[in-house]
């Protein structure tokens, strides 16, 4: 199995057989991938999709405000905000939020061309002015 070595060890059968093909020896896949089996050389999967670390490293770094608080038991003590993408005719749009936790209700959203912090907070000004005049609630941010 020169050819899987060549390749060290990263080839399957499928490919092997392939690489067979083009030298000019004829023979079948089955063939190739059962002598593979038994000489017990499998090949390597390649990674299918890219690494996530970077989204891992910024939830390690960025604590949960909101984990070990009370839940908010009237209207407007606590508003939480949030950023999304959408895609609109083949481009895309962000979509910013403010939700009253209490209620689940969204009291405040914009959409904008880039995801910035000023996105939510353009929602926050844009917050209900019914909600109780007077009054701002707690917002982790």
């Amino acid at each position: 199995m020169i050819i899987y070595e060549q390749y060290r060890g990263i080839y399957g059968s499928p490919r092997v057989h392939q690489q067979l093909r083009r030298q000019g020896i004829r023979c079948g896949a089955k063939r190739v991938a059962r002598r593979m089996a038994e000489l017990g050389l499998r090949g390597k999967a390649s990674m299918l999709g890219r690494s996530k670390a970077g989204v891992f490293k910024f939830f390690k770094k960025t604590a949960n405000l909101r984990l070990n608080q009370p839940s908010p038991t009237e209207l407007n003590q606590v508003w939480v905000g949030d950023i999304t993408y959408l895609r609109v005719c083949k481009q895309w749009r962000y979509l910013g939020t403010v939700m009253d936790l209490f209620s689940r209700r969204i009291v405040g959203w914009t959409i904008s061309r880039s995801r910035t912090a000023s996105v939510t907070l353009r929602a926050l000004k844009r917050g209900d002015p019914g909600a109780q005049a007077g009054t701002r609630p707690d917002i982790p941010f």
